[in-house]
């Protein structure tokens, strides 16, 4: 049954006369054809939905509701979007989402009242130029469209508020858009822009940016004009540094850089006084500016994911600081000025090198989440007692409860502090510590590992004789069987002449060793074991030869990555890495 919206009445005496509908509502009946009673209100009609049905067809006599402003289509199985929707001139709001139409008509061009016009998710390809002459548009949904580029005079759109591209093939923008001076929200993430936009500085009213999962390596000066940015998203790119005129973009709120490669922050980034979320997350930063302390209003800090070996006392001056994260980082300590953050209520740093924590963590007084798991705490200091609000303490990831019972101590000085069962947490191994695994599909490992490496060079770094004329597959066997399990290859991945850019990690670009110490791939569960003292060289061997049994993918070799600073750039050829010691 539809929704029959009553707009104005008939002004006849008779009784009989039916009321004019001005609106109707058939979304989610599972229709398969335009209802044909619609023709009956074709003269008060206004807003017609027809949403999320299976119709495939628009009939001719639907364009003669010349009346029609709002005319919802999505969701349903259109392919062809009829020349006669010229007809309907008072049109202001249209919906053809979520088909499979594949051309866009150029007489689109006659429904000159058109200021919002969705069309996501549509294999159209292409606009069509009489497109550009819908000059009343505000608002243009076009994500995930095939659309490769936008036309030269794209820039006519003047009135445009909103424009969403993102799920495309775009590289670039044409220069007319720079005439878009009423634009507000731009979305082009998820395509191809390998460089940042010059057209985006002239976007002198743009309040929301997004150029998330793309290829760029730097950003320009110019988003130095951007003084209305509020929300910036530029997380999954390749960028490894922030221009210092981002500093002038004073009123962002929202600054999203997780997943690039970023070693460090500006100086100018503390002038970000408004900021409220800051997402940096799977970089590669070693270290913050003292000036993060200039982001007072500062809400949420998310330092995931990185190699910070520790964080300025500056720290403390994030007064309105709620949530920080800062799991899998290098951090040995916690400054005492972290007390002064007196709203935070979720404080994790899994996964680091903490040896104790200073007693001033017993200041948070709003703290209801505490998660210390995966470091090197021998105790907790006594100060713990007065956190009231503490709803969860995490010591372990095998802990089953969120918080256990602790008990009091005092060590030879007399200081108090408080332990449990779980103490002293076991120190991380090196392979958790020092090595950031890449996470390489099992099926394509023996390729990389064997198919990619020139032969004649494996000769070369093993001193082998070139003349032998065996199986390219017995030949590497032999060649990897020269070296025991905890032994190392004796060349940089530089000598074996790879393309750096297949290894690289997906946040990280780090160089890469290929060794005989590598970590087992388990198939079940995804984890990475480090190969046992007890492994036999025959089994290496079945690996790598040609075999009728099916591949064994419990035992395939997977690729470490090692952080960069932990390498020796330069040895002579066939000097075997030290023999690692200790346990892994």
């Amino acid at each position: 049954m539809p929704f029959f919206g009553i707009g104005k009445f008939s002004c006849s005496g008779s009784r009989n006369e039916p009321k004019e509908i001005s609106v109707l509502n058939y979304s989610h009946n599972n229709l398969t054809y335009v209802p044909e009673e619609i023709i009956l209100h074709e003269r008060s009609l206004e807003e017609l939905f027809l949403d999320a049905n299976r119709i495939n067809e628009l009939p001719r006599w639907l364009f003669q509701c010349y009346g029609l402003r709002i005319l919802c289509l999505t969701d349903n199985e259109f392919q062809v979007l009829p020349p006669a929707i010229a007809n309907l001139i008072n049109l202001e709001n249209l919906d053809i989402s979520k088909n499979d139409i594949r051309e866009m008509p150029d007489t689109i061009k006659c429904c000159k009242k058109l200021s919002v016009f969705e069309a996501s998710v549509n294999p159209i390809g292409r606009l069509p130029e009489g497109f550009m002459m819908l000059i009343n548009l505000k608002e243009l949904y076009l994500n995930d469209t095939f659309l490769e580029y936008l036309p030269g005079s794209f820039g006519r759109l003047t009135n445009l508020k909103v424009l969403e591209v993102r799920e495309n093939r775009l590289k670039t923008l044409p220069k007319s858009m720079s005439r878009l001076i009423e634009l507000e929200r731009l979305d082009i993430g998820t395509n191809e822009f390998d460089t940042f936009p010059e057209v985006i500085g002239s976007l002198s009213n743009l309040q929301e940016l997004c150029i998330d999962n793309n290829k760029l390596e730097f950003i320009s000066p110019d988003i130095a004009n951007l003084k209305k940015l509020e929300f910036f998203d530029l997380s999954k790119n390749k960028l490894r540094y922030l221009p210092e005129e981002l500093g002038a973009c004073r009123n962002i709120t929202d600054l999203h850089l997780s997943e690039n490669n970023l070693i460090g922050l500006p100086e100018s980034i503390g002038r970000l006084s408004n900021l409220t979320i800051l997402k940096l997350d799977l970089n590669q930063l070693t270290k913050l500016p003292s000036s993060i302390g200039g982001l007072t209003s500062l809400y949420e800090l998310v330092l995931s994911h990185n190699f910070i070996i520790e964080i300025p006392n500056t720290i403390g001056l994030l007064r309105n600081l709620r949530t920080l994260y800062l799991d899998e980082n290098e951090l040995t300590f916690l400054p005492s000025s972290i007390g002064s953050c007196s709203y935070i209520s979720l404080l994790s740093m899994r996964e680091n090198k903490l040896v104790y924590l200073p007693d001033e963590i017993g200041r948070l007084s709003r703290l209801k989440v505490l998660n210390l798991s995966a470091n090197m705490l021998q105790y907790l200091p006594y100060s713990i007692c007065k956190l009231k609000e503490l709803q969860a303490l995490w010591l372990s990831e095998n802990q089953t409860k969120p918080l256990i019972q602790l008990q009091q101590e005092k060590d030879k000085s007399g200081k108090r502090y408080l332990t449990c069962y779980l103490f002293p947490q076991e120190q991380i191994s090196k392979n958790r510590e020092n090595v950031k695994y890449s996470a390489i599909n099992e099926m394509n490992v023996r390729e990389r590992y064997l198919d990619d490496i020139r032969m004649h060079q494996l000769h070369d770094n093993f001193n082998l004789s070139k003349d032998k004329t065996i199986k390219k597959s017995l030949d590497r066997a032999d060649l990897l069987s020269t070296y025991n399990s905890r032994d190392f290859f004796t060349n940089d991945i530089e000598n074996f002449s790879y393309n750096g850019s297949e290894y690289e990690n997906t946040t990280r670009q780090n160089s890469i060793r290929f060794t005989n110490d590598l970590p087992i791939f388990e198939h079940n569960n995804l984890l990475l074991k480090p190969i046992q003292d007890n492994f036999q060289i025959d089994q290496f061997k079945n690996m790598y030869t040609d075999r009728q049994q099916p591949a064994n993918y419990e035992q395939e070799k997977a690729f470490k990555v090692y952080k960069s600073s932990s390498f020796n750039s330069c040895r002579p050829n066939n000097q075997v890495l030290n023999q690692p010691t200790g346990d892994y």
